[in-house]
């Protein structure tokens, strides 16, 4: 019983979309690493690769959502838009590696960069 003159919950049905950042969403704001300790930088890779991690999941899902809707031919679009995306990712993990090499661990910059 609902209180309160409360709306009724609308009914379930397919989950939301998920939201799909744009490559500026994604990349680090100018500035953002100035005067950050190496333990900051590196818990910045983190958060980069979860990021990453992320935009694959998501880039499986719409692949499914294009061969379900019988739109396979628009798959060469989504890997563009996607690359994009990754594109900003390296960028982030370069940025990423110069400033652990600035801040006196250039052995940790050089492991960031193989990640890239």
């Amino acid at each position: 019983m609902l209180s309160g003159g409360s709306k009724p919950l609308a009914p379930l049905g397919a989950p939301p979309e998920q939201f799909e950042p744009e490559p500026e969403d994604l990349r680090l704001p100018d500035g953002a690493l100035e005067g950050v300790t190496a333990s900051g930088l590196l818990r910045a890779v983190q958060r980069v690769q979860e990021s990453r991690l992320e935009l694959h999941v998501l880039l499986e899902d719409r692949y499914e959502e294009l061969v379900t809707q019988g739109k396979a031919d628009e798959y060469p679009t989504l890997v563009e838009r996607f690359n994009a995306k990754y594109a900003v990712c390296s960028e982030n993990l370069e940025a990423l590696a110069s400033a652990l090499a600035a801040a006196s661990q250039p052995k940790l910059g050089e492991r960031v960069r193989q990640l890239r």
